[in-house]
């Protein structure tokens, strides 16, 4: 009895691995309408296609502020293809701590006016905080209160592609 059921068991485990498993639907169906022309008459045809964006963010891993200064800088890139109805927004933290085993923590500034990238042939006018992607960003930090010693801190970018809201 134990071996039937055993082989129960792998039979059906072995048919259900065997079945095909779909990751991608294609939201886009073909659609194949025709119409009927007769002769000497001119007819238009419609022609649709959608293609998705892709695009890459590039971000600095470390940035180191002066000693002097007590700031520093750091630069933003886009690339890819997105809609003209998209944006890829780079949004870093406001403000970040800043550390040093046995002092206060000393919090740091972030600035980036730049924060919305658009496609580079986007034809519409850019307003303020807007660049193309091949113009890229410079954002600023600034830590006025570090004193002497090392500090580490981190912040984080918040990345996105959005879509225009309606208007």
């Amino acid at each position: 009895m134990k071996k039937i059921v055993s082989l129960a068991a792998v039979a059906t485990m072995a048919a259900v691995c065997a079945l095909p498993t779909f990751a991608y639907t294609n939201s886009t169906e073909t659609v194949n309408e025709t119409q009927n022309i007769s002769a000497n008459e001119t007819a238009q045809t419609s022609v649709y296609a959608e293609v998705g964006s892709t695009f890459t963010v590039t971000i600095p891993k470390k940035i180191t502020l002066s000693g002097e200064t007590k700031s520093g800088t750091y630069n933003v890139t886009c690339t890819g293809d997105i809609a003209g109805t998209e944006f890829i927004s780079v949004t870093p933290a406001a403000s970040f701590d800043m550390t040093q085993k046995g002092k206060a923590d000393v919090t740091a500034t972030v600035t980036q006016e730049t924060t919305k990238f658009r496609a580079d042939n986007y034809t519409t006018e850019l307003i303020a905080g807007e660049a193309k992607m091949a113009t890229g960003a410079t954002g600023s930090i600034t830590a006025s209160g570090l004193t002497s010693g090392g500090w580490n801190g981190t912040f984080n970018f918040t990345i996105a592609l959005n879509q225009d809201s309606a208007d």
